[in-house]
C-alpha cells in the first residue's frame, strides 16, 4: 500500500476539519476510485475537497480557492479518475498544467497512485528537462493507452503543437496553482492550449490566493463556473510565523554572514523533524549548503544538507527532491520553486532566509509547513536594512508575526 494521505493519529487544525463525521465512502464515487482511495491511506476529506468534489463530479466548472495544504490537489485527481471511470475513451481525456516541474511531478504521483486501483488508468508526465523523445514514446503506445497528461506549460504547449498530444478528446482542463500561472509567459503558453481544446471541456482552478488578475484571466475562459471560497484568511492555522532580526552589516556580504550565522543558530535552537530554507537567489543556496555542511559538529546533529533550483539537471532535480521527501534528510535549501504545492508531510519548519518580494510568494512558502493542518513554523530572519523592513511591514502589520529572540551563543 502507498500511502499519500496525513498520519491519522496527529494533530489537525479547524481549517482542515469537518464538522460532521463524513468519510470519502459517503460521497458518490466509482467504486475503483473509492479502492484507490483507501489503499493510499484517505480516509476523510477536508471541508474543501467535501465541496468541491460532488460538483465536479457532475461536471461544472470551478474556481476552488483554499489555503495551502488543505487538498486541492486530492480534488481534481478525484474529478479526473470519475471522468475516467465513468467513459474511457482510450484516448487522453484530462490535461493538468502546473507551474512548476516539481509540482507536476507531485500531481502526477498523487493521480497514478490512486489511478493505480482503475483498470486500464494510465497517467503521463510531461515537463521540461527531458527529452520530448520519451514524451512521444509514452503518448503513442497503443498498448497503454494515457488517460491523464500532467505537464509545465511549455512543454504541454510544444507537444500540442506537434501533434503529440491529441487534444480532440480532452473532457477536463486543469489549471492547478493559477496564480502562479498569471506570469506572462505562462498565460501566453495557456492561451495557446486552450485555443486546441474542445469548447465543451470542464476547467478546474485552484489556487490559494485570488488576486485581481487572475479574476480577469479566467472571465476569458470560464463564462458560468462555480466560485468555491473556503474563506479570505490565507494563512493556516495551526502555523505560528516568527521573525529573528539578524544585524545588519556594512556591506552586502557582511549582511548575509550575519544572517548566516543567525540560520545556524536558530537551528539549532529549533526542535524540527524537516525543514526548508528560502533564498531569492540561485546563486546563494549552493553558498548556504556548504556553509552549513563544513560545520562538523552542525552536520553530525543534522546531517547532510542539500539544495535544489532551476539551475540544476532536471535529473538533478528529482534526486534532491525525491531524496528529501522519502529519507531522512532534514534540511533543503530551496529558490521559490519549492515554494508552491510541494507536500511533505514531515516539514514542520520553513526558514525565509531572505524575505520574498511580495505578500503572496511568503504565504506559499511557509504554507509548505503546517500541511494539511498539522503543527508548523515560519521564522523569517529579517536584517536591519530597508529592503528587507519593506517586504516585511505589510505581514508584519497584520499582527500574526511574533518576534523570536534567540539565546545568545556568543562566549
Amino acid at each position: 500500500m502507498f500511502t499519500l494521505a496525513v498520519d491519522k493519529s496527529r494533530f489537525r487544525s479547524k481549517d482542515v476539519t469537518l464538522e460532521v463525521d463524513t468519510t470519502f465512502d459517503d460521497i458518490i464515487l466509482a467504486s475503483d476510485t473509492h479502492t484507490g482511495l483507501r489503499n493510499c491511506g484517505f480516509e476523510r476529506p477536508s471541508p474543501i475537497q467535501l465541496s468541491a468534489i460532488p460538483l465536479g463530479r457532475c461536471g461544472f466548472d470551478l474556481v476552488i480557492q483554499s489555503k495551502a495544504g488543505t487538498g486541492k490537489t486530492l480534488i481534481f485527481a478525484v474529478i479526473a479518475l470519475e471522468a475516467f471511470n465513468s467513459s474511457p475513451t482510450g484516448c487522453v481525456q484530462t490535461i493538468i498544467v502546473a507551474p512548476t516541474r516539481e509540482i507536476a511531478t507531485q500531481s502526477y504521483e498523487v493521480i497514478s497512485a490512486i489511478g493505480s486501483a482503475c483498470e486500464g488508468f494510465k497517467c503521463a508526465l510531461c515537463i521540461g528537462g527531458i527529452e520530448i523523445k520519451r514524451d512521444r514514446s509514452i503518448l503513442s503506445n497503443t498498448k497503454e493507452r494515457i488517460s491523464v497528461v500532467v505537464g509545465t506549460p511549455g512543454r504541454l504547449k510544444q507537444l500540442i503543437e506537434l501533434n503529440i498530444l491529441k487534444t480532440q478528446q480532452i473532457e477536463l482542463f486543469v489549471l492547478d496553482e493559477a496564480d502562479r500561472l498569471m506570469d506572462e509567459q505562462f498565460k501566453i503558453q495557456i492561451d495557446e492550449i486552450y485555443k486546441r481544446l474542445p469548447s465543451d471541456k470542464q476547467m478546474i482552478v485552484t489556487s490559494a490566493t485570488y488576486p485581481n488578475e487572475l479574476a480577469e484571466f479566467l472571465q476569458l475562459y470560464m463564462k458560468s463556473s462555480k466560485s468555491l471560497r473556503l474563506g479570505t484568511e490565507i494563512s493556516l492555522d495551526a502555523l505560528k510565523e516568527f521573525y529573528i532580526e539578524s544585524q545588519a552589516g556594512h556591506s552586502t556580504k557582511k549582511t548575509t554572514d550575519n544572517k548566516l550565522s543567525t540560520l545556524k543558530n536558530l537551528l539549532w535552537q529549533t526542535k524540527f523533524c524537516k525543514c526548508i530554507i528560502f533564498t531569492n537567489f540561485q546563486s546563494r543556496a549552493p553558498l548556504i549548503c556548504d556553509y552549513l555542511n563544513k560545520d562538523t559538529d552542525f552536520k553530525d546533529k543534522f546531517g547532510s544538507t542539500n539544495y535544489i533550483c532551476a539551475e540544476l539537471s532536471q535529473p538533478d532535480r528529482n534526486t534532491v527532491f525525491q531524496n528529501f521527501k522519502r529519507s531522512n534528510q532534514k534540511l533543503l535549501i530551496s529558490t521559490d520553486i519549492s515554494a508552491r504545492g510541494i507536500d511533505i508531510q514531515d516539514i514542520d519548519l520553513v526558514v525565509n532566509l531572505d524575505l520574498p518580494a511580495d505578500e503572496s510568494t511568503y504565504f506559499h512558502r511557509i504554507g509548505r509547513a503546517g500541511r494539511f493542518g498539522q503543527f508548523g513554523i515560519a521564522i523569517s530572519v529579517v536584517s536591519g536594512d530597508n529592503l528587507d523592513q519593506a517586504a516585511f511591514a505589510k505581514i508584519l502589520q497584520s499582527n500574526r508575526v511574533v518576534k523570536m529572540d534567540l539565546i545568545s551563543t556568543d562566549p
